[in-house]
């Protein structure tokens, strides 16, 4: 007999196999804890830091502890016990139970793995601490309406969020009051960081000085004309009446004149043949430009054809291609050639 069989009489032992091991219910806490948290960090990342959001959590954990003071101190502490079970500790043992399931468990896992790989945010600050400027964010791919905030004292950064994305990227067109659109692609995880004056040109401004035709004839209540050559046709963007006062005129945003831009108009006037005196009432009247308003926002490379006209007689004139400068200073000049014929940037 072999020393595996049986004994007569007894029924055969059979070894029933070993059941597999399951993984334990730890595990999957620990891991849904860390989808948690992950969650947690990528929102925090877009939504950023905020006094007002964090001041409600703050608000109900003060008054929580004082709860508990109140509790030790009029001996119901045993009640705080069960208020603190039956409404906050058997909730969340039953919440965290049903996460942890195979099922849940891998659900949550997708969608914060989908959000997180198509959601994203952009984020708008100015380099210029305290300007004002309305921003607005537009998808290229889609015809709705772009999404519109303002930048003000008081509000120093703007959010945009949700932003729909791809893996890929997304291509979006940002735009501020002042600036040159400009297109950012947006990816999924982090926020986008723009920066107005920095990922945005700010758009240029034309300062217009007239010399000493024009100056006479503004006096005499001569017109300034500005337009804007688009193809290969003349947009006008203003018709000023001066009124009989003699300035300089300005388009698009107000920008610091420097001391040194002066003394190069001194010797500028000195190299056009202006006398001492009428250099003297020339920087008078170019120190105090006019804002001519504009509907349009000026870009780099736009060519700009400025005018003064006496009764429909052309004064002077000046043609200028926009450069990224922030201030673009020209003089004007008198015409000497065929007045009818436009010159071209």
């Amino acid at each position: 007999m072999s020393p595996s069989a049986a004994p007569a009489g007894q029924t055969p032992l059979q070894i029933a196999p070993e059941p597999p091991v399951e993984g334990g219910p730890f595990g999957r806490i620990v891991a849904f804890l860390a989808i948690v948290a992950v969650a947690a960090l990528w929102l925090q990342h877009h939504l950023g830091f905020e006094l007002e959001k964090l001041g409600v959590i703050a608000i109900a954990t003060a008054a929580w502890g004082v709860m508990g003071k109140v509790a030790d101190w009029v001996g119901e502490k045993s009640a705080m016990g069960r208020f603190i079970d039956a409404w906050f500790k058997t909730p969340l043992r039953a919440v965290l139970r049903y996460m942890t399931r195979p099922a849940p468990l891998y659900g949550t896992a997708v969608v914060v793995g989908v959000l997180m790989a198509t959601v994203s945010s952009v984020t708008v600050r100015s380099s210029v601490p305290g300007e004002r400027a309305a921003v607005s964010l537009a998808s290229l791919d889609s015809r709705r309406t772009p999404r519109a905030d303002t930048l003000t004292r008081d509000k120093a950064t703007v959010r945009f969020l949700p932003i729909l994305t791809s893996p890929f990227g997304r291509v979006y067109e940002v735009d501020a009051d002042g600036y040159v659109a400009s297109q950012v692609t947006v990816y999924p995880l982090v926020s986008r960081q723009v920066v107005l004056g920095r990922d945005l040109a700010a758009s240029p401004s034309v300062l217009f000085r007239p010399f000493d035709e024009g100056v006479v004839a503004l006096e005499d209540s001569a017109d300034f004309r500005v337009s804007r050559l688009r193809d290969g046709h003349w947009e006008r963007l203003a018709d000023y009446h001066a009124g009989g006062v003699a300035s300089s005129f300005l388009i698009g945003a107000r920008k610091p004149i420097s001391d040194a831009a002066m003394v190069v108009w001194v010797l500028e006037a000195a190299a056009n043949g202006a006398p001492e005196m009428a250099r003297s009432k020339l920087l008078v009247t170019w120190r105090a430009p006019k804002s001519v308003p504009i509907q349009v926002e000026l870009h780099p490379r736009d060519c700009l054809l400025a005018e003064i006209r006496l009764h429909g007689n052309l004064k002077e004139r000046a043609v200028v291609p926009l450069s990224n400068d922030p201030l673009i200073d020209v003089l004007m000049q008198a015409v000497t050639t065929d007045s009818n014929r436009v010159p071209t940037c």
